[in-house]
């Protein structure tokens, strides 16, 4: 099915949405997702927002050009996430002696990703006397 072909499926045009290319590059067990093309990446698909979806999040009766730049990155986010995904770097922590666990930290950078802040904090909390 062609992307217009979906678009119209869901009563909407090319002018009704905010939409990027997706290309995607397979390197062994590897998956990298870009909306840039290259000759490394295929293309793939496509990720958009429609008017009316941008419209309520940013609380305005027309799309303004100061917002475009802003959903543009934010798709390259949702692409470095599903990415993240896609390559099994979602992580979880368990703290055996605490029987406390927490999950859905994308990325292999920790800090980034918030993960040990996350489980310091729950240690500071549960071995903390006043929460005992």
């Amino acid at each position: 099915m062609t992307f217009i072909a979906y678009l119209e499926q869901r009563m909407l045009t090319l002018d009704d949405i905010l939409f990027l290319p997706i290309f995607m590059r397979e390197e062994g067990d590897k998956i990298g997702l870009s909306t840039l093309p290259s000759k490394e990446y295929r293309p793939f698909g496509f990720i958009y927002m429609t008017q009316d979806e941008i419209k309520e999040e940013f609380y305005t009766i027309s799309v303004q050009p100061v917002v475009i730049p802003i959903i543009y990155n934010r798709f390259d986010d949702e692409l470095e996430t599903l990415e993240q995904w896609l390559n099994k770097e979602v992580y979880k922590f368990h703290i055996s002696e605490l029987d406390e666990s927490l999950g859905g930290f994308y990325g292999r950078d920790h800090e980034a990703n918030c993960l040990l802040d996350e489980a310091k904090s729950i240690i500071d909390w549960k071995t903390n006397p006043k929460y005992s």
